[in-house]
């Protein structure tokens, strides 16, 4: 879906000065792609092959086309979806154990980006190769209602088959008509058969708009079946990892490593159901270390509970703690370990208005300030539903 947001914000104390350096938990919790994180790179153009000859044929294009080692490069790859996989059942993938839990979803990134020059319009001193990988160690239990859904989309499968196979009969007697009607001779006989043929025309036509009606609700089956398998609940466990190496001029006899960052991002969902089944509590950990050549470990621990009454409004406290690196550290804003500690409430008025507040403490400043966050607002979203067509 397009949507345009606009931020009505009041923003109180300090939080205007703040809010381009404050972390969230967001930001701290396992990223998809850790190669473009810890390189500072959002690539416009990612090469994600689904097969293991598209990839081979992407890297090797790429490596001819580049002289060393390829810049502005950037590649996600899952490699168990690469290959054929006919023998797993949709149950198997469903309730994966831990092994094949991370195999199904591993993310290895790439990503390359020149090394600035000494001046703005000076040529790269060479390039940036970064590599990280992400998975899941446990990814919860399938959702409540897969299994009705399920059974749901397996009926209206049956459905359209039994339509498909009642359609024969009616078109194998419109044609049966209409040839007839073509070679009749007899004019009372073709005023017959003409009223036949439109009579067999309707109901051809009923049972075709029939098939179109059923394959609609399965393709709404199929999509809330693959919305369903994004909305699983239990204990979660996702660790991501990545590693820079700077290639002065290009050579690899001169690699030099460089930054690399670790995450891990524990998270248990709970749903209450009863009419239906909507989340009721959500908890997220975060634990992230961020290490540069000759300067100190950042390190960031914390977490996030979410309860949700209602489907429209949503609570939830976040309290982050950063150890401070050394004052040696080229990283450094405080001499001190120091807390982030946030409430939000949202409510939701309307699908595509949402109304939020936020309320806290952010992280210690090198002067010893503790700034006041304070932010009050309103999401606006405006454009149409994402629709599928066949």
């Amino acid at each position: 879906m397009r949507r345009m947001v606009f931020v009505c914000a009041f923003i109180l104390g300090i939080a205007a000065e703040i809010s381009a350096q404050t972390v969230t938990i967001d930001e701290l919790s396992a990223p998809t792609t850790p190669a473009f994180i810890l390189l500072e790179v959002s690539p416009t153009a990612i090469e994600r092959p689904e097969s293991g000859k598209a990839f081979i044929l992407n890297l090797v294009n790429k490596l001819s086309s580049s002289e060393g080692i390829p810049r502005d490069y950037a590649l996600e790859i899952t490699p168990f979806w690469m290959f054929p996989n006919q023998t797993l059942s949709f149950d198997e993938y469903q309730h994966a154990k831990v092994l094949q839990t991370i195999a199904q979803t591993l993310r290895i990134s790439v990503a390359t980006a020149p090394i600035p020059g000494l001046t703005k319009e000076a040529d790269p001193l060479g390039t940036k190769l970064a590599i990280g990988f992400n998975t899941k160690i446990f990814n919860g239990q399938p959702n409540p209602t897969m299994v009705a859904s399920l059974a749901d989309l397996y009926a209206k499968n049956a459905m359209l088959l039994t339509q498909d196979r009642e359609l024969e009969a009616p078109e194998e007697r419109l044609e049966t008509l209409d040839n007839e009607r073509r070679n009749v001779t007899a004019d009372s006989r073709r005023a017959e058969l003409i009223t036949l043929v439109a009579g067999a025309e309707r109901d051809v036509a009923r049972k075709k708009s029939e098939i179109d009606k059923t394959e609609a609700a399965i393709t709404s089956a199929s999509l809330r079946i693959q919305a369903l398998d994004a909305q699983r609940i239990g204990f979660f466990m996702t660790v991501a990892a990545g590693q820079v190496w700077d290639f002065p001029g290009d050579n690899t006899e001169n690699a030099a490593a460089k930054r690399w960052g670790a995450w891990i991002t524990p998270a248990y969902r709970k749903l209450r159901c009863a009419k239906a089944c909507e989340a009721s509590f959500d908890f997220i950990g975060v634990a992230r270390v961020l290490k540069d050549p000759d300067t100190s470990s950042i390190v960031d621990v914390g977490g996030r509970l979410v309860w949700h009454p209602t489907k429209q409004f949503n609570a939830s406290f976040e309290l982050l703690r950063r150890k401070a690196p050394d004052a040696t550290g080229a990283s450094a804003e405080s001499a001190d370990d120091s807390n982030r500690t946030v409430g939000l409430l949202e409510y939701r008025i309307k699908e595509d208005l949402i109304l939020y507040g936020t309320f806290g403490q952010d992280f210690q400043k090198a002067t010893g300030a503790k700034p006041l966050v304070t932010l009050l607002g309103m999401n606006f979203g405006f454009g149409q539903k994402a629709s599928v067509t066949r």
